[in-house]
């Protein structure tokens, strides 16, 4: 029995036996009976007199309705988490299978679904969202970068100096969990082990460090479960994979490994980047590369050449292309010390993902990504672009760049915008030759 699974056995057994419900939820009050007759008398309304008017009422009348609901479930839980004394009450409650979401069936730009066969669907589903990489494809670039990693990870290096985990950085790791985050395949939540951390920390610092000394990032915990979220400015069409973003939900154990090994990284030197990308660096939010945009254009816009060319360079399905040989040749050109880079080989080897959509079941191996939801992935994604970055910095000095995780915009003032039209096929040639990417906008 592997160690999750046997906790897992030990919290379902730790937990009280389910009993008869009702059919209303727990957190369902007579102000939201209230406010879902009014919200169902507007839907009735506008389907018998469709009207501006009536479409106005009911909009406003879902509104009002899913906001109570939201309050209601947030104050329901809140009171609960301070009445009781029993968390294995509360994890009865929250590990209740959910509802999905309504799955979408592939089809065409007119409309005709491709795929019927539900298993077929959820399989195609996941070539769409995670591609392949076939090494016989290789340009000359690309397999010169793949014998300099292959060289580097069959060396031999020295991990005298490096510290053993302590019980101390475990407890730190889970302290920074949200205790009812969504759960992997194990189906265990943070809140579960920090109920028992003054048991297991010791223990799993013995894990942890041989998973660090030798190397290896367990398989199990590489395996993640993948749910769809309908992006908010989704696809014209619909029907298409990306009209949805897939979410990688992984197992907490393996999620504690990495913010340790994270968290390490960042001690060694917070500062790993290209100082324009302002994407997933602590101090740093979307409101001061906007701030940093808005200072720019009105500096320049006051100045004799009164015009600024932006240029976006937008890469489709970033994290799920990053090429890993890539990302792991910047690791070791950033001289961060071997250990972490051969425990991070071994987090990219062979991962896997898997997919329940639509009544569907679909499992793949990937080579490529980076996965969204893992502690790790900001971090190398950043290192994948990093390289980027430096590049166009070094190449065109009065470029100005902003990076926000895969989105990237470059300034140019509007007198050497005419100096720089070649930037664009620098953009392109470097992605495909060197990262595997695709360069949309």
């Amino acid at each position: 029995m592997t160690l999750q699974n046997f906790l897992k056995s030990a919290f379902d057994r730790a937990s009280p036996k389910s009993k008869k419900t009702s059919l209303s939820p727990h957190w369902w009050t007579d102000d939201l009976c209230h406010l879902h007759r009014k919200y169902k008398s507007a839907q009735h309304k506008l389907r018998t007199s469709p009207s501006n008017s009536t479409k106005h009422a009911f909009l406003s009348a879902r509104k009002i309705l899913r906001a109570a609901i939201k309050k209601a479930k947030r104050a329901y839980f809140h009171n609960l988490l301070q009445s009781t004394d029993n968390h294995w009450k509360v994890y009865k409650l929250l590990s209740r299978r959910r509802a999905a979401n309504f799955p979408v069936t592939l089809s065409d730009q007119l409309g005709n679904p491709i795929i019927l066969d539900p298993s077929a669907n959820a399989q195609q589903t996941l070539d769409n969202f995670f591609p392949y990489d076939y090494p016989f494809l290789d340009s000359p670039a690309h397999s010169n970068v793949r014998k300099q990693v292959a060289d580097f990870l069959n060396s031999t290096f020295d991990h005298s100096s490096i510290k053993p985990i302590s019980e101390q950085e475990i407890i730190h790791a889970f302290s920074e969990a949200k205790d009812f985050g969504s759960p992997g395949i194990d189906g265990i939540f943070p809140a579960q082990i920090k109920w028992i951390l003054d048991i297991i920390a010791k223990p799993l610092s013995t894990i942890f460090n041989l998973c660090l000394f030798n190397s290896y990032f367990p398989s199990l915990w590489k395996i993640a479960k993948v749910i769809t979220i309908p992006k908010t400015s989704a696809s014209p069409v619909l029907t298409s994979h990306k009209a949805q973003r897939p979410i990688s939900l992984l197992p907490i154990l393996g999620k504690c490994l990495e913010k340790i090994i994270l968290e390490r990284l960042l001690f060694i030197s917070p500062n790993w980047f290209n100082p324009c990308q302002r994407g997933f660096i602590k101090k740093s939010g979307t409101e001061a590369a906007l701030t940093f945009l808005s200072d720019f254009l009105y500096h320049h816009s006051s100045a004799a050449h009164s015009a600024v060319a932006v240029l976006q360079l937008d890469i489709e399905s970033a994290f799920d292309k990053a090429w890993h040989p890539a990302i792991l040749l910047n690791l070791i050109h950033k001289q961060i010390p071997p250990i972490y880079i051969l425990i991070i080989a071994s987090y990219l080897r062979e991962r896997s993902v898997i997919l329940e959509y639509g009544g569907g079941f679909a499992c793949k191996t990937l080579n490529l990504s980076t996965p969204q939801g893992a502690v790790l992935s900001p971090f190398l994604w950043n290192t994948f672009l990093d390289t980027l970055l430096d590049t166009l910095s070094f190449k065109h000095p009065k470029a100005t760049l902003i990076a926000w995780a895969d989105d990237v915009l470059v300034l140019l003032p509007f007198s050497t915008i005419l100096k720089r039209r070649p930037i664009f096929r620098q953009h392109s040639r470097y992605l495909h030759h060197n990262q595997r990417m695709e360069s949309s906008k």
